[in-house]
């Protein structure tokens, strides 16, 4: 006989399964006191001694500027004087009309006129033939008398008048006389003059006692003086540098024309 195989015995049941809640997770730990630490005592500050205060600066104030000054008016012109009236001239005489005087009258003062001691006179030199004369500082030196040839004396007079025309003509053309001068016709002025060898005048001195003294006389002396001082140099004196010690201290007077 066959014997058939027993079946196999069920499965045993399975187990029932308890669910299981989860179990509560453990409380967070409380958390440690955070102690803070004290702060250091702060370290006592150094005692400062007040100082000297610093200078305030200067401010500089700005000046506004200027507001511009008006123009003044411009003020009227002087009104000019009235033109002085030409002087009435004298009728020329119709006979016989007397020689015209030169503007300087007399243009020598002889060393004769003047007050000297008397001293033994030396050789008689020749002067400007009377238009100038020679007045040095110092008292002429003595020199020994010897005849001369008449053609020597009368050479040296024209060669004295050449020299004094051109010292005359020089200054005269320089001088003129000051206007609104009373009584020029009665004033005389003399001038002692310094002559260097090259023409040019190195002193010119007024002689009149009374220069400072009318105010007329003194507007004519300075007048003539100008004209002097005007005149240097006298260029053309050079040419009679070998006679220079005839001609370096002269005398002019001047006198208005007539």
């Amino acid at each position: 006989e066959v014997k058939t195989p027993e079946p196999p015995p069920p499965p045993p049941e399975p187990e029932p399964i308890e669910a299981k809640a989860p179990e509560p997770s453990p409380p967070p730990p409380e958390p440690e006191p955070v102690f803070a630490a004290a702060p250091p005592e702060p370290e006592p500050l150094p005692i400062l001694e007040p100082g000297p205060l610093p200078e305030p600066e200067p401010v500089v104030e700005e000046t506004p500027p200027e507001p511009p000054k008006a123009k003044p008016e411009p003020e009227p012109e002087p009104e000019p004087d009235p033109p002085l009236k030409p002087l009435a001239q004298v009728p020329k005489p119709l006979a016989k009309p007397l020689p015209k005087q030169p503007s300087f009258y007399s243009l020598l003062k002889s060393v004769a006129e003047e007050e000297r001691e008397p001293e033994p006179q030396p050789e008689p030199e020749p002067a400007f033939d009377k238009l100038l004369s020679s007045v040095a500082d110092e008292p002429a030196p003595k020199v020994e008398k010897r005849d001369r040839p008449q053609s020597v004396r009368a050479m040296s007079a024209a060669l004295s008048n050449q020299i004094a025309s051109v010292i005359k003509d020089r200054v005269e053309s320089n001088w003129s006389v000051p206007a609104g001068v009373r009584d020029a016709g009665d004033l005389v002025v003399t001038i002692r003059i310094r002559l260097g060898r090259d023409g040019v005048v190195q002193r010119a001195e007024i002689l009149d006692t009374n220069y400072a003294q009318d105010p007329n006389f003194r507007a004519m002396a300075e007048s003539a003086r100008r004209a002097v001082q005007q005149a240097s140099p006298i260029k053309a004196l050079r040419r009679f540098g070998d006679d220079y010690n005839e001609w370096r201290d002269v005398t002019m007077t001047f006198r208005p024309p007539v």
